[in-house]
């Protein structure tokens, strides 16, 4: 069996790649920027979703059976929806390069948690709520691909967490291995739904492979089913490594902090560790409900946490620059 991966060569596509290896998938690889692993070179291929002509030559010649759409641009500095381009016509090309693929079964297309603002619980597939230009991307991404006909499903990754993965959650991890980072009250640390990539690509597999007329047409959230809470999960990384709790902060440190971040990056165009958004990212609860959406098709989460935290220490000691 054939899959195709855009964006292969990002966090969550480099561990994709190595799952569908796993179970002798031929796969390949479009992305833009060389892989992140070695030994994952011989399955890429150089280009730009943007570009329909060589997207489609490329797409056609290899005729996947499956298709994992991660291409995208992910960051929140985008000031005007044009930014996010492969996010919109990156996303259209594929659909319609996707339609005339004669061996195709079924198409993955990531979106993002984010189309919906953190805290706010969609009534339904077409309820959005984005409060950043890059949500309001993704906004575009699902009404896009709801446009076609051929066997889709879109998911939306929550926050995803560990080997090959960068920023913020790797400089999470670094700062609480180095004791730089200083935890709030429990009471007012957020709980939220995070994701174990490995857990997560297990899921995307699920989704892809299931017959299950539920999942087609369908969206999901991609994270694990049980919420962490940050305050907890950042002793435990300690606990695990081997070392001290945390020095535990009063909650107004943190906020005022937040303010002076928000200052320098309102006024000097720098981005601080610490700003509003981060502060309210920290301090606001985000358990996604429709987790249990997973629960339904069969998927169930096999892996501890501690076994995940260890995995990704050893990652981090194993891959520093």
């Amino acid at each position: 069996m054939k899959i195709l991966i855009t964006g292969g060569s990002g966090f969550i596509g480099t561990n994709l790649i190595d799952c569908f290896l796993k179970k002798q998938f031929e796969v390949l690889n479009i992305d833009i920027n060389p892989p992140r692993k070695t030994i994952h070179m011989k399955l890429w291929k150089q280009l730009n979703i943007c570009d329909y002509k060589l997207f489609s030559k490329a797409v056609s010649n290899f005729n996947p059976h499956f298709i994992v759409h991660l291409a995208a641009k992910t960051d929140l500095n985008g000031e005007h929806i044009s930014d996010y381009e492969a996010n919109i016509k990156g996303v259209e090309n594929l659909m319609e390069i996707s339609k005339d693929i004669p061996a195709l079964k079924r198409v993955i297309i990531a979106s993002s948690m984010l189309v919906c603002k953190i805290g706010y619980r969609p009534k339904s597939f077409e309820d959005y709520k984005p409060n950043t230009i890059y949500g309001e991307s993704k906004v575009l991404t699902e009404k896009i691909v709801k446009k076609y006909k051929i066997d889709w499903v879109i998911v939306r990754p929550t926050s995803i967490w560990g080997p090959w993965f960068g920023a913020p959650y790797k400089n999470f991890f670094e700062l609480v291995l180095k004791g730089y980072y200083f935890n709030i009250p429990k009471s007012k640390s957020a709980t939220k739904t995070f994701g174990y990539v490995k857990n997560t690509c297990d899921q995307i597999a699920t989704l892809l492979l299931t017959n299950n007329k539920v999942i087609s047409k369908n969206y999901f959230y991609l994270g694990d089913l049980e919420p962490i809470n940050i305050h907890e999960w950042a002793n435990m990384i300690r606990n695990i490594s081997g070392k001290n709790r945390l020095i535990t902060f009063p909650l107004f440190v943190l906020k005022y902090g937040s303010y002076f971040g928000q200052l320098i990056k309102d006024y000097f165009k720098i981005n601080t560790p610490l700003n509003k958004f981060r502060y309210k990212n920290m301090t606001t609860d985000n358990i996604i409900p429709e987790m249990d959406k997973l629960g339904e098709i069969g998927f169930q989460r096999t892996q501890k946490i501690e076994k995940n935290i260890n995995e990704t220490i050893h990652w981090i000691h194993s891959n520093k620059s």
